[in-house]
């Protein structure tokens, strides 16, 4: 369940999960990019853009009261194949397919890169600052 504790403490989670050898499903994208095995959630940017609609939306007088309720529409998966490999598993290809990001044992996997480019650079706890250590 994602919350505040295991947003928090992620980097631990994956770190516990890989020295015991669990395959673990994480709710944020940023899990698999510690070294999660993959994750499946709400695409948080895009949460945030929709957001930012709606808060626009009353800053030019609109109620809240009057505005219908928002709730997540797109989802991402994104697997880490580098993990997958380490826990001896083999991910099927029709799953690959399906991934929004496949994150490998090369960083320059185009599919990963190309999701980031649409988003305008990476986020979360490799932020553009870090960019640059991982060419």
């Amino acid at each position: 369940m994602p919350d505040s504790f295991t947003t928090a403490h992620s980097s631990e989670i994956t770190s516990l999960a890989d020295r015991y050898r669990v395959p673990a499903i994480y709710p944020y994208r940023f899990f698999a990019e510690l070294g999660g095995l993959l994750s499946y959630g709400i695409d948080q940017l895009d949460n945030f853009r929709r957001a930012a609609i709606y808060v626009d939306r009353i800053l030019k007088g609109a109620r809240p009261s009057e505005l219908p309720v928002q709730v997540p529409v797109k989802f991402e998966l994104v697997i880490n194949l580098k993990t997958a490999k380490t826990l001896g598993l083999t991910i099927p290809p029709l799953l690959l397919a399906r991934a929004d990001a496949v994150i490998s044992n090369e960083w320059r996997n185009v599919r990963y890169w190309q999701h980031f480019s649409d988003m305008g650079g990476l986020i979360g706890p490799h932020g553009p600052a870090r960019r640059a250590n991982h060419f």
